[in-house]
């Protein structure tokens, strides 16, 4: 998308996907509960936070999840050591 080359990507992948599914970003925040301002400054300045990266990604029908990785599994199982 023109105009994302600053943008994080989870900011560039939210607006990217409400594009692909012909949803503006106006549109996007009202339904998110976010003001277009801050999905505005996604494209430019700023990185989303997780409660609003959460509602517009939600809107869009994806969840944010957070897992484990395998180093953090690995370092479990052996006790906690390095």
């Amino acid at each position: 998308m023109k105009g994302l080359s600053k943008a994080h990507p989870i900011g560039r992948f939210i607006l990217e996907e409400a594009r692909r599914q012909d949803m503006s970003p106006i549109e996007l925040g009202r339904r998110a509960g976010v003001s277009d301002c801050v999905i505005y400054r996604w494209r430019h300045t700023s990185v989303p936070d997780l409660v609003n990266a959460e509602a517009c990604l939600n809107v869009l029908g994806f969840h944010l999840a957070i897992e484990q990785t395998v180093r953090a599994e690995l370092l479990a199982v052996a006790g906690g050591r390095h």
